[in-house]
């Protein structure tokens, strides 16, 4: 991931915002019969891939000043639904997520 972050400097000179949005949304199940490999999947993609981002993202962009990072969740973040359990619980990490970095890297000039 690293690399990507890098070719982006090295080819447009600067990393000045970053959009992540991950949605890998399973069917729907109640949440006692949603398998677990089920839920380390979308773990992976929707929590583990935006704190991955965000790490990889932070150092390129506190060398060059005043940047952004916009991490998209959805509704889900802020609500229940039937069936969505894994999903929303993602959603609801992104957030927590978003708002952490708000603290840490704000201080440093990236919102």
């Amino acid at each position: 991931m690293q690399q990507i972050f890098d070719a982006t400097v090295t080819r447009f000179g600067a990393a000045r915002w970053s959009v992540q949005q991950r949605g890998d949304v399973p069917t729907g199940a109640p949440l006692d019969t949603i398998a677990e490999e089920d839920v380390d999947q979308i773990m992976a993609v929707n929590v583990k891939g935006t704190w991955l981002c965000l790490g990889k993202e932070v150092h390129v962009m506190e060398r060059q000043g005043l940047d952004a990072i916009v991490n998209v969740s959805s509704i889900g973040g802020l609500r229940g639904s039937p069936g969505m359990g894994a999903y929303q619980a993602t959603k609801h990490a992104v957030i927590g997520l978003t708002r952490t970095a708000a603290h840490d890297f704000g201080p440093i000039g990236i919102r």
